[in-house]
């Protein structure tokens, strides 16, 4: 599979906070903005069995790597999939009064929060990738992306590590919730110390 990427874009392997891959591969422009995402490779052979396969990068092309010499039945079928981005209706910066979970401040203040509100395709991506784990690394980081470039440019963007592991948390929080729970939306905010994922998760996501 051979892409005709813009200049100074390149392809890579996704990747958590932590740096771990899941096969799953990004188009990233020189800043490391993902620009589009390929899930996590599949393939099977004609009785439905699982096979293992993975992908190789080769400057702008792509090869999908099948063992099928122990197939139990031929034909095999290998079908990566291109997600391409749009998961939400609305983005809007507020304020709230708040409370940090670490003690990064005492009481209660008011903090600047980015509020988003997912779409339905946004919601069912987030569920089946997450949950089910397979292309959570290229639907956090493709959805992410879409978010950093229309509000990195706002002077209220700040703290962008922390703003990225709430955002992680956040969808991780949510695709363990599912698709029939009430409250479809994000609130990230720059005013909140940067921790592990771990961490942010143990304060829901409000460390």
């Amino acid at each position: 599979m051979k892409f005709n990427l813009p200049e100074h874009t390149s392809l890579k392997f996704s990747e958590d906070l932590e740096g771990n891959t899941d096969g799953s591969i990004e188009a990233v422009d020189e800043n490391g903005d993902s620009l589009f995402a390929i899930g996590v490779p599949w393939a099977l052979d004609a009785n439905g069995n699982k096979l293992t396969t993975y992908y190789r990068i080769n400057g702008d092309t792509i090869t999908q790597v099948v063992e099928h010499k122990n197939a139990a039945k031929y034909p095999v079928v290998a079908d990566p999939s291109i997600k391409f981005s749009g998961w939400f209706k609305s983005g809007s910066w507020g304020t709230t009064n708040a409370k940090s979970g670490t003690g990064a401040w005492s009481g209660t203040k008011k903090i600047t929060y980015l509020h988003l509100v997912p779409t339905d395709a946004f919601k069912i991506s987030c569920v089946t990738s997450l949950a089910n784990s397979e292309t959570a690394n290229s639907f956090r980081s493709t959805s992410w992306s879409i978010v950093k470039n229309k509000f990195k440019s706002s002077k209220k963007w700040k703290n962008e590590k922390s703003l990225k592991t709430q955002y992680y948390c956040h969808t991780n929080l949510l695709a363990a919730k599912g698709l029939k729970y009430g409250k479809w939306n994000i609130n990230i905010e720059p005013a909140r110390p940067n921790v592990s994922l771990a961490t942010c998760a143990k304060y829901g996501c409000n460390p």
